[in-house]
């Protein structure tokens, strides 16, 4: 991957020649990162033109723009776990964008001048990011899933974006020993548009 003015060029390892060309942006791309869920063929980037897109390989296409920094893009990430985009300009903004909506979520200005770069870890909610004067770590989200659970012995939590359950009572006379992971039928119950910090269910289903 590498970039020429205002294009992006893919190449194949060991290709003198790129193996396609993306445009869409005005200005220099300064950063690009691919998506590492799996699921969608997509790519993001962010220029001089002080726009985000996120890009399909595979179609060729840019899916979506992300508008809002007041100068030069200069870090765009997707976060290997959270639903989330994440991304740095020159005005000192880091923006955190709901990867699925792309609705802006958040803001944060920490007044330490110029984003330069950010990196997540998977498996983990911390994000670090570099600026001009400094580096700091902060936490997005949060770490445990949010959870309800009625008399019943039915469990709901949410993953991430993704909404689970499942019922302890399904499980009988099991015997378990102190620590085990719980043998639980777990049963996807779809999405949200949100990252859910908390959650609550009716025991009656309703």
């Amino acid at each position: 991957m590498g970039r020429c003015c205002c294009s992006l060029k893919v190449w194949q390892l060991g290709s003198s020649s790129p193996n396609f060309t993306l445009e869409g942006h005005e200005k220099g791309v300064n950063c690009i990162d691919y998506y590492s869920g799996g699921d969608k063929p997509y790519l993001i980037s962010g220029a001089d033109d002080r726009l985000v897109k996120i890009w399909d390989y595979q179609n060729k296409t840019c899916v979506q723009t992300l508008e809002g920094h007041a100068q030069n893009v200069s870090c765009a990430s997707f976060h290997p776990e959270l639903p989330i985009i994440i991304t740095g300009s020159e005005d000192g903004t880091v923006r955190i964008w709901h990867s699925s909506t792309y609705r802006l979520e958040s803001t944060l200005n920490y007044g330490m001048e110029r984003v330069w770069c950010v990196a997540s870890l998977r498996g983990s909610n911390n994000v670090a990011l570099g600026y001009d004067e400094g580096s700091i770590i902060v936490k997005l989200g949060r770490e445990e899933p949010a959870m309800s659970m009625d008399a019943n012995g039915k469990i709901i939590w949410a993953k991430h974006s993704e909404v689970q359950q499942a019922n302890l009572k399904a499980m009988g006379d099991a015997e378990i020993k102190d620590g085990e992971r719980l043998p639980l039928a777990v049963k996807d119950m779809g999405s949200c548009e949100i990252y859910p910090q908390t959650i609550q269910h009716n025991p009656n289903g309703r």
